[in-house]
């Protein structure tokens, strides 16, 4: 997967993260706790998988680190947190198993479009929260698949953050942008959530 975005990573890694909570002690166990940590090891592993191709070494040691439960997908993990790490998206592994909380966006939708220019709601099902939520909140548009930073007149700017997640709801401004059907909000608590499609519309004279 090409990563367009820092947004866009953190829309997809959700259920990586989740995955990773699983096996939160074998990432300890390997002393991944930062970017570099991550770098390292896996600098180790690909060091090592050479050797091992070109008939140099007979068995990978640093395979042997990880516990028998250890699958492919665990491994895939550890090889797609070295990006989530570098981009600050994962917290340390130390702190990875908390709870995950990933609030259903229910509006905008295919009938609660937004006109551009006006106040719009963006709400979402607050029940069942976790106990702590430890990230900061912000509301990112979505236009084909892709986020863009467009809050208004600004193009770095997410639609709005710092709200409160247990409120339900945050009012934004629609921004200027080109209208169309295919937008979407995507939530960010404790991880990404991203809501139904919806039209954004030009004002009527």
């Amino acid at each position: 997967m090409s990563v367009r975005s820092k947004d866009e990573w953190t829309i997809h890694s959700t259920s990586l993260l989740a995955i990773a909570e699983e096996y939160s002690s074998e990432l300890e166990d390997l002393g991944i706790t930062s970017a570099d940590d991550s770098r390292r090891i896996q600098g180790r592993l690909d060091g090592e998988q050479r050797e091992f191709d070109s008939g140099n070494v007979t068995t990978i040691t640093t395979t042997t680190m990880f516990s028998s439960r250890m699958t492919s997908t665990l491994f895939a993990v550890l090889l797609a947190l070295t990006t989530l790490l570098t981009f600050g998206l994962a917290a340390p592994a130390a702190n990875i198993a908390r709870d995950i909380w990933s609030p259903k966006v229910l509006t905008p939708n295919e009938e609660v479009g937004w006109v551009i220019g006006t106040l719009a709601n963006v709400t979402w099902d607050t029940s069942n929260p976790p106990a702590v939520i430890s990230n900061g909140s912000r509301v990112q548009l979505v236009k084909g698949g892709i986020p863009l930073a467009s809050g208004p007149g600004s193009t770095s700017e997410p639609l709005a953050k710092d709200f409160d997640l247990l409120a339900g709801f945050v009012e934004v401004t629609v921004p200027d942008i080109e209208p169309g059907n295919d937008y979407q909000v995507v939530l960010f608590g404790d991880s990404g959530n991203i809501g139904p499609l919806f039209s954004i519309s030009e004002p009527t004279a």
